[in-house]
């Protein structure tokens, strides 16, 4: 997985986020790579989201990535 790829998952987990969606398959729908149990697992080794049960949650350090992410996305 590639950088690219970290930040289009981290774009869809903060786009759901933001319309009170949580749910892996709510990220899976808005994101423009495959979900995988892989990507989860490597967002949450590098302390960028958090997976309880279906839900995918940023951490604080994820949140501040995708911040970033997401305004350079809407300028």
């Amino acid at each position: 997985m590639d950088q690219h790829e970290i930040d289009e998952l981290l774009e869809a987990v903060w786009t759901c986020a933001e319309r009170g969606e949580h749910s892996a398959e709510a990220v899976r729908g808005r994101c423009h790579v495959p979900l995988t149990p892989e990507m989860l697992d490597r967002l949450d080794r590098e302390g960028l989201a958090a997976c309880a049960g279906d839900k995918v949650l940023l951490t604080r350090k994820g949140k501040l990535r995708a911040t970033v992410i997401v305004r350079r996305h809407r300028l």
